[in-house]
């Protein structure tokens, strides 16, 4: 094996138990080989060291493997992000949902534009749960979650709202 691949192996093992960045072989796809390789290639011009020394050490640089595993994140949300879905949520699930209290859960939610879509679809359908609704976002990057909790976003990421929604939702912050 060479020292590169050597280098990428020994990251990735890192960043998949101290992050759950990564899967496992095959499982990966070939973005994120590439990006850690410049990173780490990058790290290493900038230490004067080979990438492979770079991989040895970042077991004792725990800060630094957080930010090569945000670095390796897709991140990418927004409002009403593929449209099937949310769509087909409105369509096919929603009207079967016998229940009085709806719980959701956003895995990955990144900033949250995808959790806040649901809130926004569960209060539109709200009359037909009489006990309410609540969703939950979880993501691995503190970062984030940080974002999602203010809940203040770029004109970018509203691009796919709805108007009549993007006026009932918005906070005027």
């Amino acid at each position: 094996m060479s020292s590169q691949r050597l280098a990428i192996a020994r990251v990735f093992d890192l960043l998949e138990r101290a992050h759950g960045v990564g899967g496992r072989g095959n499982e990966r796809p070939g973005w994120m080989e590439q990006r850690l390789l410049a990173l780490l290639e990058g790290i290493a011009k900038q230490r004067a060291e080979d990438p492979l020394r770079v991989a040895e050490g970042l077991q004792g640089e725990p800060k630094l493997l957080a930010e090569i595993a945000d670095t390796l994140r897709v991140g990418e949300t927004r409002f009403f992000r593929d449209p099937a879905q949310w769509q087909a949520l409105r369509t096919l699930v929603f009207p079967t949902l016998r229940v009085e209290r709806v719980r959701a859960l956003s895995v990955g939610c990144s900033t949250g534009e995808e959790a806040y879509t649901l809130g926004m679809l569960l209060d539109e359908e709200h009359a037909t749960f009489d006990d309410g609704f609540r969703v939950v976002g979880m993501d691995r990057s503190e970062a984030a979650l940080s974002v999602a909790r203010s809940a203040v976003y770029p004109t970018s990421s509203v691009s796919d709202l709805p108007a009549a929604l993007q006026a009932k939702y918005d906070r005027g912050s």
